[in-house]
């Protein structure tokens, strides 16, 4: 239910639009989940984030937390029904089976598991765990296969599709080389304001951030996260009036939701350190499972210069 090598592990980051039919998740939404997930989970302690990341669930609150977590996360495990979904396993093979050896007798196999725990009565992570274990047991490397446990998968898909993010690069960076020209003005402008009216970069940067989510909903939690982590904990209200105000329309949502936030008066003047921490915390979905020191606005405008020069401006 976890990953191996998942510092060496690529990102592809595609994000595509609109309330579409269910897509097969990427290696960069798995390894968001699952770094989320024990970010959350392990609060800190390295080393039983560690042991997630070689495989191993033990029976402590902790794992059996993180294990729910992936589950939601990756839609095994429908929370509010406390019911076990294995509806699109064989579907998010299908999708990267080129990049595998995995044989498709056993991805069917371990759907039949998972589909065949059913609901249970009670949503408790401990609970879930007991249900799921003897499953991941078994089927532990089919998940990792399905699921990009595996370096040599990603690797694979890191080598061949033009849609990758690279290996230590921010999510602000990868939207802009898609969308911008390096050094150009409308880039530079972007990245010394916030402001754009390039739709296709701004959907790319809130999904990628989690502003927005695989549905294309706006997820006010997740602004709100980032604004707590750079000490900003009485702006909650602020960002609820901001997205409850905001007039959207579906084909400029992205635009339409950045306007509102960084124009909005109680806002206008938090957004860019927001932005600039939140983009030195996407150059590792790691960042802090291993990094546990306070937040410094110094370092963040060190790093942010880099990635500056990176862009050419």
């Amino acid at each position: 239910m976890n990953f191996v090598g998942i510092s060496s592990l690529v990102i592809v980051a595609f994000f595509a639009g609109g309330n579409a039919a269910w897509k097969p998740f990427s290696p960069e939404e798995t390894l968001f989940t699952y770094t989320r997930c024990m970010e959350d989970n392990a609060k800190g302690d390295l080393a039983l984030a560690k042991k997630w990341m070689a495989w191993k669930l033990e029976a402590d609150q902790k794992s059996a937390c993180y294990a729910k977590c992936v589950l939601v996360g990756l839609e095994l495990f429908d929370e509010s029904s406390k019911t076990f979904k294995g509806d699109h396993i064989v579907e998010q093979y299908q999708k990267y089976k080129s990049y595998t050896s995995q044989d498709e007798a056993g991805v069917k196999k371990f759907q039949q598991a998972v589909q065949a725990l059913g609901t249970i009565d009670s949503a408790n992570c401990l609970k879930v765990l007991q249900k799921y274990g003897p499953v991941h047991a078994q089927f532990t490397d089919v998940q990792r296969n399905v699921y990009f446990g595996k370096k040599e998968i990603t690797d694979k898909i890191y080598n061949s599709d033009y849609t990758v993010k690279k290996r230590d690069e921010t999510m602000f960076r990868f939207c802009e080389r898609s969308n911008f020209k390096d050094g150009s003005e409308e880039l530079c402008t972007l990245r010394k304001t916030g402001i754009t009216t390039n739709n296709n970069h701004l959907d790319c940067l809130f999904r990628g951030l989690r502003y927005l989510d695989r549905n294309g909903n706006i997820n006010p939690d997740e602004i709100k996260r980032d604004l707590h982590f750079i000490n900003v904990k009485d702006k909650d209200a602020a960002v609820d009036n901001a997205l409850n105000n905001c007039k959207v329309k579906e084909a400029t949502k992205a635009t339409d939701y950045n306007d509102c936030l960084w124009k909005d008066p109680n806002l206008k003047d938090i957004m860019m350190p927001v932005f600039d921490y939140r983009e030195v915390r996407s150059e590792s979905y790691r960042y802090f499972i291993e990094n546990t020191d306070p937040y410094d606005v110094a370092k963040v405008k060190e790093k942010v210069k880099k990635y500056d020069k990176d862009a050419g401006c």
